[in-house]
Parts: C-alpha cells; structure tokens; sequence
C-alpha cells in the first residue's frame, strides 16, 4: 500500500523558501526499491522518496513505488505550506509624531493558509482597545487616534496558522510634546544667603554656652552675697540695740549674758 504525505521543515519555513518536501512511503512485501514521482503529469525520478516541492502552487503529485513483484502507486493534490515573517510599517514615520497626531499601522502577512494577525505592545497581545484604537476587518491593519504620551511603546503584530505563530520586527513609537518652561525666580546678590560652616557654628555655640553659665554663675553668686549681707546685718543691729540699753557698769553682767547668748564677743566699756 502506498502512502503520501507533506513533511513540513520548520527551519526553512522562515526564509523565501516554502520548505515543504513530499514523501512517499509504502508497506510493500518485499520491500520498494525504487521511487518515482508524476508532478503534473511530468515523470521526476529522486535518489529516495522525497520530493521537493517548488513554488506556491498546489499540485497533483502520483508516487510510483517498485518491488520485486510489480509497480504500485498513489495520488494526492498537495498545497505548498508556508508563513513568512510579517512585515510592520508605520504611517507617519514613528518618529515624527507628536502629542494629539494619529498614527497607522500596518502588518503585512504571507502565509498558506492565511494566518491570523494579532497586535502587541511591548510584547504583549493587545486585548482590549480602548476608543482611540481602531482594526480592521482582518485586522491587519491598526489606528491610533489623538496619542498620548502614554502611547510610547513598541508596537509589532504577530502571523499565526496551522504551522506557527511568527512575530514581526518591533517599531518604537516615540512621541515628542511641548513642554511647558519653568523659570526660576531671579536671585539678586544682596538676596544670597550664605551658609556658615561647621566650624563657625561650633565657635558661635560655644561662645553662647560659655554666656549661659557665666549669667547663671552671676546670679548664684549674688544670690549667696544678699543673704549672707542681710544676715550680718540683723546681728549687727541686734547688738546696737542692746548696747543702747546698757547704762551703766552695772548692766555690764547682763550685757555679757545677752553677748554670749548672741555667740559674739563680750563688749567692755572704757570710761
């Protein structure tokens, strides 16, 4: 029994080349030696079972395989597949827009069968759209409307079918605005203020300290001497008074008692 069918070589299928070969497989008793291949009606004899497809036409392969017993073969139409890498424009150019302008992308896809394209941003899928984004029926195309500055990012689109998903080259999309210019008020020279260093700082505290005790030693200090003053005084006027009282040599006894009694000196008349 003759089988046919497409092998697909992935790493080919990202260059300008379908990358499709066509083998041909059989479970024959003994087995086939021999391979042949009618493309279109045109015989191609290949060293094994494998033909390589050409172009992007489908067409109608029959493989003949031959034993020792005799020649059996099998047909099929077979339809080249491929997807390229998309393609991304940009319209204007990404580099030109400014705040408020409107931009258009635009993927271009080549694949069999069609790919499906998608959209992202900063490679991430873009999902949900907000009203300022606009596709179109295939979406291969994508709108931008009034951008922000929250529209800088890197935009790219993705071509997927039965074979893979393949992403285009990223376009950066850089948005220039008129900012606003802040003047800073004029400063006179007779505004500046100079800063004081460490070291005058430290000069001007210790000096402000140093007044801080010497008040404060000051006012101990009176504080001591008025007491003192006012308790001398007392005595003293005590002792005028009882001087004053003595009238003659005979209160001297009772003056000596109220000396003692004062903690002060006996006092002797001289007459």
């Amino acid at each position: 029994m003759m089988k046919i069918h497409v092998l697909i070589d992935e790493p080919e299928m990202y260059l300008n080349q379908t990358g499709n070969t066509v083998e041909c497989t059989s479970d024959a008793n003994p087995a086939v030696y021999q391979y042949e291949f009618e493309v279109d009606g045109k015989v191609v004899r290949t060293a094994d079972a494998v033909y390589e497809l050409k172009g992007t036409e489908c067409v109608n392969i029959t493989c003949f395989g031959t034993n020792k017993i005799g020649t059996g073969n099998a047909s099929d139409i077979v339809c080249p597949l491929w997807n390229y890498k998309p393609q991304i424009t940009s319209d204007p150019a990404p580099d030109s827009l400014q705040v408020g302008d409107n931009v258009t992308f635009t993927c271009l896809s080549d694949a069999n069968p069609t790919s499906e394209i998608a959209w992202l941003r900063n490679n991430v899928t873009i999902i949900e759209m907000d009203d300022r984004f606009t596709r179109n029926d295939n979406t291969s195309i994508l709108h931008i409307d009034g951008l922000t500055r929250d529209d800088h990012a890197l935009y790219g689109c993705s071509s997927r079918n039965i074979l893979k998903e393949i992403l285009s080259d990223q376009i950066e999309l850089n948005i220039e605005c008129e900012c606003l210019t802040v003047e800073w008020p004029t400063v006179y020279p007779e505004q500046t203020v100079e800063t004081l260093s460490w070291k005058t700082r430290l000069v001007i505290v210790n000096v402000c300290v140093g007044m801080l005790i010497g008040a404060i030693v000051m006012c101990i200090g009176m504080f001591v001497y008025n007491r003192c003053y006012i308790r001398e005084n007392t005595k003293t006027k005590k002792q005028d008074m009882y001087m004053n009282s003595i009238v003659n040599d005979s209160d001297k006894d009772h003056y000596d008692d109220l000396q003692n009694k004062l903690e002060m000196p006996a006092y002797h008349s001289v007459y």
